[in-house]
């Protein structure tokens, strides 16, 4: 294995261990204190809606009929388990 290959497994797994992990860990904690832990754990549910949607612009994936009607389900759901009345 040559020298770059291995520098490029270091730098891959420190930007997953610092961003993925702590950065992530930290925004969840202020989440938590700014609007409740109710409604943050509704943010949990939006993650694959913008997984998908950051897909699309920074992979240049396609977004395909599944992927939207999935989405629709997901945002459906957020809204009608916040619906006040």
């Amino acid at each position: 294995m040559s020298d770059y290959l291995r520098g490029q497994y270091i730098y891959a797994t420190t930007y997953v261990g610092i961003c993925a992990s702590l950065i992530s860990y930290y925004l969840w904690n202020e989440a938590i204190c700014l609007i409740g832990t109710n409604k943050t754990a509704l943010i949990y549910y939006l993650i694959p809606v913008f997984s998908g949607i950051l897909a699309y612009f920074f992979l240049n994936q396609a977004i395909i009929l599944t992927q939207i009607i999935s989405m629709g389900i997901i945002i459906t759901g957020l809204l009608l388990t916040n619906k006040k009345g």
